[in-house]
């Protein structure tokens, strides 16, 4: 499942995917955004990638349910954008007017984005964890670093995650995300090979 699935990454993902060691390996990809028209606009965007010759790519369901895209999910492709693009340019603009660093990573801006991006954030690994508690969630959403850290100490009690939770972060730099990306899910087919 991807979560921000009409974002500009999909199609990369759906790609990689479709195509050399990894075609196959997954049969559906679940696509859920709060906003139906960015996931109308990328299901069309999927549809219109040629097969290459390993064969179609997964099945693409979209859906604008969190609990509907998590229920038997193995993996979660975190990539969230709170407040949309409107979102980011207010929390870039504010700092700059400020004399303080704007960007989305780092900053007052950053600050700012992970301020609406950590509240979805933990609302996607209880979900996860009431629907789905062996999937990985991977974590691209920016900033990647300051979300992935208020997930991972969660601990118990009112929290998001515990020792059960899986969870890794990858900085969104294109190509080491795609590697990362790539890794990960060579490491969860390995492990899923193994288990009896």
């Amino acid at each position: 499942m991807i979560a921000g699935g009409g974002g500009f990454r999909v199609p990369l993902v759906y790609r990689a995917l479709s195509t050399g060691p990894f075609a196959g390996l997954v049969r559906e990809l679940v696509l859920f955004d709060v906003d139906p028209l960015r996931l109308a606009a990328i299901k069309a965007v999927l549809s219109s990638i040629a097969p290459s010759g390993d064969g179609p790519g997964p099945a693409v369901r979209t859906t604008t349910s969190l609990a509907d895209g998590l229920d038997g999910t193995d993996m979660v492709f975190a990539a969230i954008r709170p407040g949309g693009t409107a979102g980011r340019m207010a929390d870039e603009r504010v700092a700059l007017d400020l004399g303080l660093l704007g960007q989305e990573t780092t900053g007052a801006g950053g600050i700012c984005y992970a301020l609406r991006s950590i509240p979805g954030m933990l609302e996607l690994a209880r979900e996860l964890k009431q629907r789905c508690i062996t999937a990985w969630l991977v974590n691209v959403t920016n900033p990647a670093g300051m979300v992935t850290e208020a997930l991972v100490p969660c601990g118990t009690g009112a929290s998001c995650a515990d020792a059960d939770l899986q969870i890794a972060g990858v900085v969104p730099i294109p190509l080491l995300s795609l590697i990362a990306f790539t890794a990960i899910l060579v490491l969860f087919w390995v492990s899923r090979k193994a288990k009896p």
